[in-house]
This record gives C-alpha cells, sequence and structure tokens, in this order.
C-alpha cells in the first residue's frame, strides 16, 4: 500500500494581534504537548536565514539521529527520551531583533501519541525503514505568511499516522491500524490545535481549518470523524476568539 498525502490547514486573516517574528516559536510552544521540534528552518523577508537543531552523534544509514532518538532492533518507531532543552527559546530569541514582514518556518520533531503496544501516549521520532535503512519523518509543521500564502500546514506524510487507522511496517509498507487508536490520537492532538490560532494571535473569525489531501480514499471512516466532528470543532475555538483590537 503506498502511502497518501495528510494535511491540515489553518487559513490565515489578513492580521495577527502578534508581532511577525514572535509567531514561529508562539506556534511551536502552543504545540508542545504533542510536537517537540528537533529541526526549524525559518526564511525572514526572504534574506534571513536560520536553522536550528537537535542533533546526536548516533546515525541510521546516512541519517543522523535527533538528541534524545534511539531506535531498537525490530521496532518500526525510533522512540524520543524527551525534555526542554531550550529549541524553542533560542528561535525566539534569535528572531526578538527583527521587524518581519514575511515569514517562512518549516520545523520536523517528535510526537507523542498512542501506539498498540502503549496505552498511554509516549514520544516517537521516525518512521524506521529497514532497507535500506532510513528514517522517514511523521510530521512537518509550517508558517506561512508570505505574499503567496497565510496558513500554518501539518503534513503528515505517512498516510496520516497516526490519526489514521493505519499500521507501518519495517519493510516501507502500510497494513490496517486500530481505529480506536487512532481515534485516540485524533482527540489528543485536536485538544492540542484548539489553543493553536489563539497563541499566535488569530482575531475571532480570523482563520479556518481544513484539511487536505488524498487519504480520505483509503481511510474514510477517519477523513469523515475529522470533517464532521474535529474541524467544525476546532473551528468553534476561531469564533470565540477575541476581537481584533480594531474591531474592539
Amino acid at each position: 500500500m503506498s502511502t497518501k498525502l495528510f494535511y491540515l490547514v489553518l487559513d490565515l486573516g489578513d492580521e495577527l494581534e502578534r508581532p511577525l517574528a514572535a509567531v514561529p516559536a508562539a506556534l511551536l510552544e502552543a504545540m508542545a504537548p504533542v510536537f517537540l521540534s528537533r529541526t526549524i528552518w525559518v526564511l525572514v523577508d526572504g534574506e534571513h536565514e536560520l536553522q536550528i537543531e537537535r542533533m546526536s552523534s548516533g546515525q541510521i544509514g546516512k541519517q543522523r539521529l535527533w538528541a534524545a532518538e534511539a531506535w531498537s532492533a525490530g521496532e518500526v518507531l525510533t522512540e524520543c527520551s524527551l525534555r526542554d532543552d531550550g529549541i524553542v527559546a533560542d528561535l525566539r530569541d534569535a528572531l526578538a531583533p527583527l521587524t518581519a514582514r514575511s515569514v517562512f518556518m518549516r520545523a520536523e520533531g517528535a510526537l507523542r501519541f498512542h501506539t498498540s503496544g502503549s496505552p498511554e501516549p509516549r514520544w516517537y521520532g521516525r518512521w524506521y525503514v529497514q532497507e535500506p535503512p532510513c528514517l522517514l519523518d511523521l510530521v512537518t509543521v509550517r508558517f506561512e505568511w508570505t505574499a503567496e500564502a497565510r496558513t500554518v500546514e501539518l503534513s503528515l506524510g505517512c498516510s496520516g499516522y497516526p490519526l489514521t487507522s493505519s499500521d507501518l511496517r519495517l519493510d516501507g509498507s502500510l497494513g490496517d491500524g486500530a481505529p480506536e487508536i487512532a481515534a485516540a490520537n485524533r482527540e489528543l492532538m485536536f485538544q492540542t490545535l484548539a489553543r493553536l490560532p489563539g497563541a499566535i494571535g488569530v482575531p475571532a473569525g480570523g482563520a479556518r481549518w481544513s484539511d487536505d489531501g488524498d487519504y480520505g480514499y483509503l481511510y474514510g471512516v477517519d477523513a469523515k470523524d475529522i470533517r464532521s466532528r474535529w474541524l467544525p470543532w476546532l473551528e468553534s475555538f476561531v469564533r470565540d476568539l477575541p476581537a481584533a483590537k480594531g474591531d474592539e
């Protein structure tokens, strides 16, 4: 089974109630209950480039392991023993002197979620594929405020895993996963995403959630739950945000 595309997108309006340069750190901080970035790349005003990463000396194939990331033989996921190591604070400090007009940020990192082998959510890093040995990112978080787009985007590149009823395999293929585990992971993720618009300064009604990609063809039950239950629920939080200062 080939992987499908899965995106959660927050389309932003014309204004934010935060300085633009402060938004990347605020976004990552709001996502801290389920996502901890290990690599961050930012481009400000098309010319100021910044890269921050937390890496270890370990390696799988030609890829370096992240700090606190480990893989055990026979396991399909790397695990992460994480603590606050200051990566978001470093990002905030680096961007603080800038008066940004446009920002593009991309971050990859660890996710906290349920698996069949763990009743409580744990921190996992990447999908280990054994032949040839490589690590595939589970999630990419993007923030773009440019002339082309104003969005926050979560891309779950492994067919929406762990929010869909999919199961990762060592040979790089996908099988059927447990629907109840995917449902628990959606609740965990969307509870965190509900706080995101307010954290980055979205005013009331100033953004809209949607999903994108072709994952619904294989994961119709999951797609229906996201579109009929969770996206409207997230929209209710956007409507209840404080009004923009100019509208008060």
